[in-house]
């Protein structure tokens, strides 16, 4: 089964993600940018979607932290923020963010497009 990290320090947010991809993905959890570095490092996963607004480390600390590291370097992340206007967008892409989505979201659009950034990505057997 495939991975997808969720960091959002809202429990219901990443409950509403684990509603939106299972059974078909695994999420693996953070409530804050530090724990997920750590669950990154560990599971791997192809996919991240990262919150801006998070204790220890910021969404867009993280991301550039993912990016530095060749390790997990490659992962496909999607910044998600209820600050959805153009500076946020141009710093979560400067960031290093593969994409940008505003809150409220459309859990269909989330779901194509991880969809998406999975088929243009090999993915590693689990």
């Amino acid at each position: 089964m495939i991975d997808i990290l969720v960091a959002d320090d809202a429990p219901s947010v990443r409950k509403l993600f684990q509603m939106i991809f299972q059974p078909q993905y695994r999420v693996v959890e953070a409530g804050d940018g530090k724990e997920a570095l750590r669950r990154l490092l560990d599971t791997r996963p192809p996919v991240a979607i990262l919150d801006i607004t998070m204790p220890q480390m910021n969404g867009l600390d993280l991301c550039r932290a993912i990016r530095q590291d060749p390790r997990i370097a490659s992962t496909k992340i999607v910044i998600i923020t209820a600050n959805g206007g153009p500076a946020d967008r141009a710093a979560a892409l400067a960031a290093g963010a593969d994409h940008f989505i505003a809150k409220p979201f459309s859990p269909a659009v989330i779901l194509r497009l991880v969809e998406s950034a999975l088929a243009r990505q090999p993915v590693a057997a689990s």
